[in-house]
């Protein structure tokens, strides 16, 4: 009887656009402070130097990354596709 409503709930929280958008701000504002606790945590204070050179390889890797995912696709559904040969 408590919890009646919890399916109701978790779909409209699913589903709404707005909830959507304040759980993936959350949800990325939690990595980032958790990203913080460890370098915190495994490297210490950084000086000013230090932390722009980490800003940059991490946005460098961001980038490959990105880029892996969107170009590398040779399977769909176990045919390749896209291959020259």
């Amino acid at each position: 009887a408590v919890h009646e409503q919890f399916y109701p709930a978790v779909i409209y929280l699913s589903t709404d656009k707005i909830c959507l958008a304040v759980m993936y701000n959350f949800v990325f504002a939690l990595f980032l402070l958790f990203g913080k606790i460890l370098l915190r945590i495994f490297i210490g204070t950084l000086r000013d130097v230090e932390v722009e050179q980490l800003v940059d390889s991490g946005r460098g890797f961001l980038a490959e990354t990105i880029l892996f995912l969107v170009f590398y696709a040779p399977t769909i559904d176990n045919r390749e596709v896209g291959t020259v040969f």
